[in-house]
């Protein structure tokens, strides 16, 4: 679990990570292929490196298709991170003419020789097809002039199998490393007119491996040389020069220009290629090209290049995830790392991080019904929201919390509970969220010192006061969100006298006068118990002490409002069970309750690890 402080790292180094373009004005799609830089449609328009420009032309169907510009061949397809071009070559043909009763020849060739292309060697076969046909290649713009051959026979059409080209009427064979350009030649292999009768045309050709698959009526008819107007997909590695990394680096065309990329030396032949560095993808050859992946913090494994074997490795899918972006300020990697080892139902569960946009987000589990200040005060509040149901969101929150500060390991120090901080899910159960003000709670005085933050209106005066964030600055903020919920009013006016502005002060002041009648929502004074008000309006009275040693700890208010919770549903008590059934949830002693494992799961303190 290493894993994470060396995350935290590379996401902090990457922040300041910015997309590029490949100049402005460039077409970076012809027809429906993508055309990616160092590509680039037009010649002389700077959109592309020399000898990678790409012709877009219209087609007789009205179709707009790329084309090489170097030797006029289709492009079907470009990858930047593969180093290859996919494109549609002749096929060669030898077929018998009846009426000079003569074969005939249609060799092609091609040659890359001049060009930064050269024929893939992992990805292309020579494939010779037919009955009595030898076919060989010869090494264009090569002194060696080397040769591959192959030959395919048969003697008639039932010693043919589909699917198998092993010299039975279809032969196939390598084609060598730095093969840049070839020119076809066949020849009999023995003089067997009676194969003509069956077999009216051979054929030769390099095609692209994985696209092939022989079939035994490519022998008896032209079915594989009428398709695709006589042409097959081709793999075309692509390099940039001619000269080595370690060369090519002190050079003013070196082409590796994003500065997460590096130098690769070609495996085919002389040159060099720009990859993204382990973590990021995108484009090497722009400025600031190459971005941060999707890192997933469930699988760490996803992360990273498909050479690295992860064991029972699952993809996560972020198509139901929101995400949320944090400031640049170090709150984008507290967070990350603070969520990144905890397991609590009561708090929102982080899926990963992304960084290929402007701003990082980190991304979280899809959580739909909003937040509970939504719920309290938000335009679609229901106008006769059971306290009940409020009462156990807030106890699920005070759990959740409770599991920072008490089972956490080390504890963790929230920063900033509020209303809009308690997310709901879609059984509107509480999920605690937004750490970008939390802390690791420090283990001696000297690390108490912190810098104010927090949502005005929530925050502890004692922390106002000393800067010393504590687990009681969390337990003064949740008092404040039981007195939203049992007033309905938010934790501070701008408006009207001074001393009513903070909800806090106009309550502790009701409470202290005996007039709490008048700070209660009319809905929860006239329709719930007074006793389990009072318990609750006195919870929060002592949440609220300006002394943080006169304060619950969050454990002891998730146990009060847990106890609370239980006296509400005794059978003496009179309850309404239409409006306990709100939005089709009603309250079970099984739904609400949470086994002691549950609620008291502690996290294994050998997974979490900080980079002091």
């Amino acid at each position: 679990m290493a894993f994470l402080p060396l995350l935290v790292v590379a996401v902090m180094l990457h922040l300041a990570s910015t997309s590029a373009q490949s100049g402005p004005g460039c077409k970076t799609q012809c027809g429906d292929v993508d055309i990616p830089y160092p590509f680039g449609i037009g010649i002389g328009t700077g959109c592309a490196i020399r000898d990678f420009e790409i012709i877009c032309r219209r087609t007789a169907n009205g179709i707009y298709k790329p084309f090489l510009f170097v030797r006029n061949v289709e492009v079907l397809s470009i990858s930047v991170p593969l180093g290859q071009v996919r494109v549609l070559s002749d096929i060669s043909t030898y077929c018998y003419n009846t009426s000079t009763r003569s074969m005939v020849q249609k060799a092609w060739s091609l040659d890359f020789s001049r060009s930064p292309y050269r024929f893939s060697y992992l990805h292309n076969k020579l494939i010779v097809i037919g009955c009595n046909t030898l076919a060989y290649i010869n090494n264009l713009g090569s002194s060696a002039k080397y040769t591959t051959a192959c030959a395919a026979v048969c003697e008639s059409p039932a010693a043919l199998t589909n699917g198998s080209c092993v010299g039975a009427g279809c032969c196939q064979n390598d084609i060598p490393k730095g093969l840049r350009g070839y020119m076809f030649t066949f020849y009999d292999v023995y003089n067997n007119s009676n194969s003509t009768l069956f077999n009216p045309c051979s054929y030769a050709a390099m095609v692209e491996t994985e696209t092939f698959s022989f079939s035994s009526d490519f022998i008896t008819t032209t079915r594989f040389n009428d398709t695709d107007d006589g042409r097959k997909p081709l793999v075309l590695d692509w390099v940039v020069g001619n000269a080595t990394c370690e060369v090519a680096r002190d050079m003013p065309s070196y082409a590796c220009h994003s500065r997460n990329s590096m130098c690769v030396n070609s495996t085919n032949g002389q040159g060099y290629l720009c990859n993204c560095t382990d973590g990021y993808e995108g484009n090497p050859y722009l400025f600031d090209g190459c971005r941060g992946k999707f890192i997933s913090l469930l699988d760490p494994c996803s992360s990273l290049d498909h050479n690295y074997h992860c064991p029972g490795k699952h993809i996560v899918d972020v198509s139901p995830c929101v995400g949320r972006a944090t400031s640049l300020s170090e709150e984008f990697g507290k967070e990350m790392l603070i969520l990144s080892h905890i397991n609590h139902k009561n708090i929102v569960k982080l899926l990963g991080c992304c960084l290929e946009v402007e701003v990082p987000m980190l991304v979280y589990e899809f959580i739909p019904k909003g937040t509970l200040f939504d719920l309290i005060h938000g335009k679609n509040s229901k106008p006769h929201l059971p306290f009940s149901s409020l009462l156990r969101i807030v106890n699920e929150a005070a759990e959740g919390l409770a599991f920072l500060h008490s089972y956490a390991n080390p504890p963790i120090l929230h920063g900033d509970v509020k209303t809009s901080n308690i997310l709901l899910d879609e059984n509107y159960m509480a999920k605690v969220s937004d750490f970008g003000a939390s802390i690791i709670a420090p283990i001696d005085k000297a690390q108490f010192v912190t810098m104010v933050q927090g949502t005005c209106g929530y925050l502890d005066p004692e922390y106002m006061q000393t800067c010393c964030l504590t687990d009681k600055s969390d337990v003064y903020s949740f008092g404040v969100v039981l007195l939203e919920i049992l007033t309905g009013e938010e934790p501070l006016k701008l408006e009207g006298p001074e001393v009513c502005r903070s909800l806090s002060s106009s309550f502790l002041l009701a409470m202290k006068g005996n007039n709490l009648d008048n700070m209660l929502d009319n809905q929860i004074k006239d329709h719930e118990n007074m006793e389990l008000i009072v318990g609750v309006a006195d919870l929060a009275r002592q949440c609220l002490e300006m002394c943080s040693d006169n304060r619950p700890s969050m454990k002891e208010v998730s146990e009060e409002l847990s106890r609370l919770r239980k006296f509400s549903r005794h059978p003496w008590i009179q309850r309404d069970t239409e409006r306990d059934s709100f939005l089709g949830l009603i309250e079970t002693e099984q739904s609400s309750e949470c086994t002691e494992k549950d609620e008291r799961m502690p996290i294994n303190p050998s997974s979490f690890y900080l980079m002091r």
